[in-house]
């Protein structure tokens, strides 16, 4: 992992539908970056699965000295965490 950063732009929907893909951008952000930056203002469709997600990739940031920044996270993702009780687990909690 650099010390740089990457961008990973979540889109509309961190559903289970996608979570998939999303892993696979996630992962190879962790792996070459020890920021990583998500662009999250057009999200407005949120599962548990999307969710889930961003919890383990804040616990393998965390352990590898990464971090996880959200760029203006959309008013659905904040309450879609809030409400599972995941907003301090993914950062969004600020």
């Amino acid at each position: 992992m650099s010390s740089g950063s990457s961008t990973i732009d979540c889109g509309s929907a961190l559903t289970v539908a996608n979570a998939a893909d999303m892993h696979q951008k996630l992962q190879a952000a962790l792996n070459e970056s020890s920021t990583i930056s998500l662009k999250a203002d057009d999200v407005d469709k949120v599962d548990t699965a999307g969710l889930q997600l961003f919890v383990a990739l804040s616990k393998e940031a965390e352990k590898v000295g990464g971090q996880i920044v959200w760029q203006q996270p959309s008013q659905a993702l904040k309450d879609a965490a809030k409400t599972l009780g995941l907003a301090k687990s993914i950062n969004l909690d600020s």
